[in-house]
């Protein structure tokens, strides 16, 4: 599963070189996105527009709650995104919805209510995320660098969902130990001011948003795009001179590398007022105290280009979810694989008999129907190659390293408390695409 098989024919008759990287040693793909630009296999034509010129505050490198005052930025009275054409356009496309919805652990049928929820807002500095696209009849993941001045929409916890230019679907960002950025870059852009957003554990109701021209301050209501934007409660103007520019505080410095801390915004700035829901009721028959539910799961990975193969295609395991009476979760995977796949680049060739188990532990929680959980996955490699040929000519096989690793994963779908049935999927932190499926009940 982590690892990377790569032919490289260094011309006709010199040889052949095959070279596995182990997961711990791969520099993991990161992609930077430009504002404006759709990357590849968007899901659909812009359903926004990015803001241009949008300078960062001084120090964004770092991890930080969503309801961080002035993370976010916009223009007062204009949204940035239209959440009604993105909305029609699935439902013009019912297998891009399928696969859009899969991605977010809803169904293609609650999309409507689901974008409702959704706020535009504009990335006020480089943010990692994770990115998926639509290729093959399916969603694809990678992992993003979005540029600041991004038209994003957050979700009720302050997550970004959907990058508005190209209306893929965002999920939380997966930072890999040792990125390697491939893409267009910009001139801000360096790897240590890179923001990393965490989801909060209580409903925002209002964001504060800094306009990054006139730096106004202002309050947009979730689920608003723009039209009942309003002064900022007691009406404090821009940050006067000499005072920090506002920025997010960080949660926990240095998380990101090169990370550091940012200035606490000027005191007249007021935080985003996060709404605790309603207390979960007491247990009842309905709704037991503790349940305990099991079930399936299927993880792909797939193969890339430039003889990347991959070494766990599809396995099949077991998942077990328990769900506590106040929302919190934890729960485990097991999966063991084998085959055989024959593999050729160019004029080489090699047999590769591929093994893999895993078990894989999270935590979490389940809010109003949606389940959201992070967590390690313990894998032990023991493919092997075999036959391996140059222009046909047999050749000596190298070792295929093998032992184990392990790999940040993370889970998202529905889950329903009173009938214990879910599903959902989930992403693993490889640099070959790594994801899978889940169901429960």
């Amino acid at each position: 599963m982590v690892g990377v098989f790569l032919l490289i024919v260094c011309g006709a008759g010199a040889g052949i070189l095959l070279l596995f990287l182990s997961g711990r040693a791969v520099a993991a793909e990161v992609r930077t996105e430009p504002i404006s630009t759709a990357g590849a296999n968007p899901f659909m034509p812009p359903v926004g527009t990015d803001q241009p010129d949008v300078t960062p505050p001084p120090a964004p490198a770092g991890t930080f709650p969503a309801d961080t005052p002035g993370l976010y930025g916009g223009t007062r009275n204009n949204g940035a995104c239209d959440p009604a054409a993105m909305v029609a356009f699935l439902q013009a496309n019912p297998e891009k919805a399928a696969a859009w919805a899969g991605v977010l652990g809803i169904g293609a049928g609650s999309i409507p209510g689901y974008v409702a929820e959704l706020t535009p807002v504009i990335l006020r500095s480089d943010t990692y995320v994770t990115n998926h696209g639509f290729a093959g009849g399916r969603a694809t993941t990678l992992t993003s660098v979005l540029q600041a001045g991004t038209a994003v929409m957050v979700d009720k916890f302050g997550t970004p969902r959907v990058k508005c230019f190209c209306g893929n679907p965002l999920t939380s960002a997966i930072v890999p130990a040792a990125p390697r950025f491939v893409g267009t870059t910009w001139p801000l852009f360096t790897q240590s001011r890179i923001t990393v957003i965490t989801s909060t554990t209580t409903v925002i109701n209002t964001y504060a948003l800094v306009d990054p021209v006139t730096t106004e301050v202002f309050e947009r209501p979730i689920g608003s795009s723009g039209s009942v934007d309003r002064p900022v409660s007691g009406g404090p103007g821009p940050p006067t001179p000499g005072t920090p520019a506002l920025g997010p505080t960080p949660a926990a410095a240095g998380s990101v590398p090169g990370g550091s801390a940012i200035p606490a915004p000027a005191p007249t700035v007021p935080t985003a007022r996060p709404i605790t829901p309603p207390t979960a009721p007491p247990p009842t028959a309905s709704v037991p105290q503790v349940r305990r539910v099991t079930g399936s799961h299927t993880l792909v990975q797939q193969d890339q280009p430039d003889c990347d193969y991959a070494d766990a295609p599809r396995i099949d395991g077991s998942i077990t979810i328990t769900v506590a009476a106040d929302g919190s979760l934890s729960g485990t995977m097991a999966g063991e694989g084998s085959g055989t796949r024959h593999l050729s680049c160019g004029s080489v060739g090699a047999t590769m008999n591929w093994s893999q188990r895993y078990t894989v532990r999270f935590t979490g929680r389940v809010d109003d129907g949606r389940l959201t959980a992070e967590g390690t996955l313990d894998n032990v490699n023991g493919t092997t190659l075999a036959g391996c040929t140059n222009d046909g000519h047999p050749t000596s096989c190298p070792l295929y390293e093998t032992g184990p690793d392990s790999l940040a994963i993370s889970v998202a779908g529905t889950y329903d408390r009173t009938t214990g049935m879910g599903n959902g999927s989930f992403t693993v932190a490889v640099a070959r695409p790594t994801s899978g499926t889940w169901t429960v009940g």
